[in-house]
């Protein structure tokens, strides 16, 4: 079974909408949304709908989290914050209900997948070095746990004897004893120097784990920002992947 694997669309529909002809096109059926549906793009809520319709599982996301209400939005820096605040005023009110039901945490006997740590998912730790990475595959037993939440996608594997190695080949295997932690990327605000829409496709048959990337429409969507009258940062980071 080949699953596809997704996180931060941050409400960038043109972005979801290259990601998911992507999976069409590859008859990839099968999906995993690592929350961050919204927050800093111009559609919210054609983006919690186009989620909806996958019909899959969804973890709830920081940023998501706040905008059904339970975060504190003090927290967020000035253009975040700006952000989410236009973004509550546009949900409506079913796509704020869908948001409401989503959990922390998505488990299946091959995997695991949380918006930022397996360790304690309601406070929204960035996994950005090695000691963090480790520290949250001690609160995991399957043996792959997917996160987006840093926008940086990556990958490591902790051999039998608890030794750690970022590895560089893409496809990964996933060899059998070894445990591992995925970084899928994002798909509507990358942040590792590449605009394209990053994503992952497990392939449980096979055993790997391939990082993806797609070109979408970018002015399309940074029109969108300007008109919506969002903070002009938002247009401009997108275009350098950042």
């Amino acid at each position: 079974m080949r699953i596809g694997i997704f996180s931060d669309i941050h409400g960038n529909f043109e972005a979801l909408e290259a990601v998911l002809k992507y999976f069409k096109d590859n008859h990839i059926y099968k999906y995993i949304c690592l929350g961050d549906i919204v927050g800093y793009g111009p559609n919210p809520n054609e983006c919690v709908e186009a989620v909806k319709g996958l019909k899959c599982p969804v973890v709830l996301g920081n940023h998501d989290y706040v905008a059904i209400g339970k975060g504190d939005v003090s927290l967020f820096n000035v253009t975040a914050r700006n952000a989410i605040e236009w973004t509550q005023k546009q949900l409506t009110r079913e796509n704020l209900d869908f948001l409401r039901t989503l959990p922390f945490i998505y488990r299946t006997k091959q995997l695991i997948a949380v918006h930022s740590t397996p360790r304690e998912p309601e406070r929204w730790e960035y996994v950005l070095t090695m000691d963090a990475a480790l520290q949250n595959m001690e609160y995991y037993t399957e043996p792959v746990c997917f996160i987006g939440h840093s926008h940086a996608p990556f990958f490591l594997e902790l051999d039998p004897e608890g030794k750690p190695q970022l590895i560089r080949d893409n496809p990964m295997i996933i060899k059998d004893k070894y445990r591992y932690m995925v970084n899928v990327g994002s798909v509507g605000q990358p942040r590792d120097n590449n605009p394209k829409s990053a994503f992952a496709l497990y392939d449980t048959t096979q055993k790997t784990v391939t990082l993806l990337r797609v070109p979408y429409d970018i002015a399309i969507t940074q029109e969108k920002i300007i008109k919506a009258e969002l903070p002009i940062q938002l247009a401009q980071r997108l275009q350098n992947g950042f």
